[in-house]
């Protein structure tokens, strides 16, 4: 879950147990444009990009919350899959002001341990005007903080910050067709963008492509069906790299489905969440076989 990537939100692995520094959780380290300049790889938060850049700051100023932590209380606690746990928060029990986030962006959970408390960022899976928020936490056997974030039940409390990041859909991409790749938990931030596009009247066309081992392990799968059912401009497909013979669906890793997928899309934009080797060869997919400049491909790795 570390931040690590073009567009700076992490995902909801445990990055601390993947072998990445606790330095990097607390600030983004992001690949971003500005103004059609080059791109700059920073290490920053919302704030920081916002005090040098008028056009984020019109974006981002209502999410400049980030320097403080709040008491967070869990509301539900349940699980999403056999290793992956549900958790909504009510994220403004003792806060002055409200909690407000761009879809896409995460937030530092503050949990204690018995190795003390330790600091794990999340991205936030739900869309920015549904309350509480709602993060997927997987379980990590050797890890230090999923264990515990799996035992937490409603009424319990902790401290968090944020939100921070820019793996986000810009409204300046209009009509633009959209094609979300995910794999695992890193459906969590393409889950929020979704929430919030598919309440836009009129919204431009959007595929779907989820990548997990089983259908066991397909989260949100009635909601996501149902949007498909009611939306006839959001279309959402499952590969699965360990089907059992009932699976009637794709198989296989989603990068061998992409480039199916964006053709029937025309030429559209594509978010890409999950571990780096999937990101890499997707990019590598979308620059060479269908040639998309690298403007189109906005990413998120978390390993």
């Amino acid at each position: 879950m570390t931040p690590s990537s073009s567009g700076g939100a992490p995902s909801c692995v445990e990055a601390g147990e993947r072998g990445r520094s606790k330095r990097a959780l607390g600030r983004a380290s992001v690949e971003i444009t500005v103004r059609g300049t080059v791109p700059v790889t920073t290490g920053a938060s919302i704030a920081d990009l916002c005090s040098s850049n008028s056009l984020a700051y019109e974006r981002y100023s209502p999410c400049l919350m980030a320097s403080s932590q709040r008491m967070v209380r869990i509301v539900d606690s349940r699980l999403l899959s056999p290793s992956v746990r549900y958790l909504s928060l009510d994220v403004d029990v003792e806060a002055a002001t409200p909690f407000q986030f761009v879809a896409g962006q995460w937030l530092n959970l503050y949990v204690p341990t018995e190795a003390g408390v330790e600091k794990r960022a999340y991205s936030i899976a739900s869309p920015p005007e549904v309350r509480p928020i709602e993060l997927a936490i997987t379980h990590v056997d050797e890890g230090l903080v999923s264990p515990r974030l799996h035992t937490l039940a409603p009424g319990d409390s902790l401290s968090c910050d944020g939100p921070y990041g820019f793996f986000t859909r810009d409204p300046s991409l209009g009509q633009s067709p959209l094609l979300f790749v995910g794999t695992g938990t890193g459906l969590c931030p393409l889950r929020s963008m979704l929430g919030d596009l598919l309440n836009e009247p009129g919204h431009p066309p959007v595929t779907l492509l989820f990548g997990v081992r089983t259908q066991a392990d397909i989260l949100w799968r009635e909601e996501l069906e149902a949007w498909t059912a009611r939306d006839a401009q959001f279309r959402f497909e499952v590969a699965l790299s360990r089907p059992d013979s009932s699976w009637q669906g794709r198989t296989g890793y989603v990068q061998a489905h992409v480039a199916e997928l964006a053709r029937a899309l025309g030429e559209p934009h594509v978010f890409v969440c999950g571990l780096s080797k999937m990101i890499s060869e997707v990019r590598a997919l979308c620059k060479t076989e269908l040639g998309y400049d690298r403007k189109r491909i906005h990413s998120e790795r978390y390993d």
